[in-house]
């Protein structure tokens, strides 16, 4: 059977059972004599796209407790993949049941590019199985399509870590992880989440399944992650970047620098325990304009123990040891 090159096209059909349905992957590459055609030929190939497809097909029926559960699942019998190069410079692109891979993405990949081909694939075939109501934020969308990539082990270095972020609904790795989160506190949440989008999307969902609303489980994720001091370890370069602060404030001498650390530690009364402490006085601290000011442009932990040092009822500015 002849390779269609000439037509730059090269077609392999595969049906893969599930079930009681028969999925079938077209995977056409159109750009075969250039950079990115070339290198997806030679390192990724059709077979393996092919294989790769009909796993992570199964991968997201898993993931959507669809496995045993044919009736939720988004109708489909066909899937068509396409190499081509992308006028917009995006690196893939799906809609309804075809998935558009940019062949300027694999030409340029720096690294192993089979795993990243791979880890959009992920992305984009979620796509073609979730469910996508047109009411949904589109950052909700996105950000199943990236937690499956990170359930798969797929997750590309460089994306947010837990609690990153500016809003829940901000998208892709952002929103992955804080759908990382809510699965969490509940296991099945993504794949109700999806069930509940079928016809429709509501915020109420977050309180029907985790009896929260969604701004509150965002502000709870991001203490958990960001303001909670029982998840940061006190940095030793903070204290003595305290100590160097306060020896050029002229409250301690140079040679009493050794001492600074006890002093600062028992005078903010965290000798013991600091980081609850810490966290009670995040209100104090941030009720003022111009502490907030500060937290913005200088270091958190140095800008919390001044303060405290400062608020010490027995403390005399100019004290030395």
């Amino acid at each position: 059977m002849p390779y269609f090159h000439v037509q730059c096209c090269l077609i392999i059909l595969v049906a893969l059972l599930q079930g009681a349905l028969s999925i079938t992957y077209n995977v056409t590459d159109l750009v075969p004599n250039t950079p990115g055609g070339i290198r997806f030929e030679k390192e990724i190939g059709v077979d393996y796209c092919i294989q790769e497809m009909g796993t992570i097909n199964q991968f997201i029926y898993k993931l959507f407790d669809q496995e045993n559960n044919p009736g939720d699942r988004r109708p489909q019998d066909f899937v068509q993949l396409y190499i081509d190069v992308h006028a917009d410079n995006a690196t893939a692109a799906t809609q309804g049941n075809t998935i558009n891979m940019s062949s300027i993405f694999i030409q340029d990949y720096d690294g192993d590019v089979k795993w990243g081909f791979t880890s959009i694939l992920y992305h984009e075939m979620t796509h073609v199985f979730q469910w996508l109501p047109t009411d949904a934020p589109e950052g909700l969308i996105e950000g199943i399509a990236d937690y499956t990539m990170l359930k798969a082990n797929y997750f590309p270095p460089g994306r947010a870590k837990p609690g990153d972020g500016d809003s829940w609904d901000q998208g892709y790795d952002v929103t992955a992880r804080f759908l990382e989160y809510c699965e969490s506190l509940l296991q099945t949440f993504v794949a109700q989440l999806n069930k509940k989008m079928k016809d429709s999307y509501n915020d109420s969902y977050f309180v029907d399944l985790l009896g929260k609303p969604v701004d509150t489980l965002w502000k709870e994720y991001k203490e958990k992650y960001h303001h909670d001091p029982k998840d940061i370890d006190f940095p030793d370069v903070q204290i003595a970047v305290a100590q160097t602060i306060w020896i050029l404030q002229g409250r301690f001498s140079y040679s009493g620098k050794s001492l600074a650390g006890d002093f600062l530690m028992k005078r903010a009364n965290l000798h013991k325990d600091y980081k609850s402490q810490m966290l009670k006085d995040q209100v104090v601290m941030t009720s003022d304009q111009n502490i907030g000011e500060m937290i913005m442009s200088s270091n958190y932990f140095v800008i919390w123990l001044n303060m405290k040092l400062m608020l010490a009822e027995d403390l005399v500015h100019g004290e030395r040891l």
